[in-house]
C-alpha cells in the first residue's frame, strides 16, 4: 500500500475525532460525555448500580488521578456520586443519580436524531459497507498493535 493511501485513511479517520459532537447539548464537554454514556451501558449492559472509578478509567483509557477532576465537575452538576464502595472501603464507587440517568437518555435521543439524518442521507448498502471496513481496519490493527507488544 502506498503512503499517501495510509495517510489518507488515518486523516479521514482523524477527522471524526475532531467533530465536537458535545455541540448537540452544550451542556457538557466532550469527557464529561464519555463518562455519562459509560456509566450508562455499565448501569444497563452490566447490570451496576455502582460501578467502580477503575472499571470507567479502563474504558475510558486515563487513570484515576486524572479522572478525578472530572468526576467532580459531574457531581458538581448533579449527574454523579462518590462513594466509598460497599465491600471495601479504599475503593471509590460512582453513582448515576436520577438527574443524570434523564440526562443520558436526553444524550442518547439528540445523538440518535442527528446521526438518522446524517445517515438518511447515504445509501444503507454504503452504511453497511463502511460498517464492514472500520470493523476490519480495527481488527487488523489492533492484531498488528498486539504483535508490537510481543516484541
Amino acid at each position: 500500500m502506498k503512503h499517501s493511501l495510509a495517510m489518507e485513511v488515518m486523516q479521514a479517520v482523524h477527522q471524526f475525532s475532531k467533530l465536537q459532537l458535545n455541540k448537540l447539548t452544550d451542556l457538557y464537554t466532550l469527557r464529561e460525555e464519555q463518562v455519562m454514556i459509560t456509566m450508562a451501558k455499565a448501569k444497563h449492559v452490566l447490570g451496576l448500580d455502582e460501578i467502580p472509578v477503575s472499571l470507567v478509567c479502563e474504558q475510558m483509557n486515563m487513570s484515576a488521578a486524572s479522572a478525578s477532576r472530572l468526576f467532580r465537575s459531574l457531581e458538581e452538576k448533579g449527574i454523579i456520586e462518590r462513594r466509598s464502595a460497599k465491600e471495601c472501603k479504599r475503593n471509590t464507587v460512582l453513582i448515576l443519580t436520577e438527574y443524570g440517568m434523564m440526562q443520558c437518555k436526553e444524550l442518547h435521543k439528540r445523538g440518535e436524531e442527528f446521526f438518522d439524518k446524517i445517515l438518511g442521507q447515504i445509501e444503507e448498502e454504503r452504511i453497511r459497507d463502511m460498517i464492514s471496513l472500520l470493523n476490519e481496519l480495527y481488527h487488523t490493527a489492533k492484531a498488528e498493535l498486539d504483535n508490537y507488544s510481543k516484541d
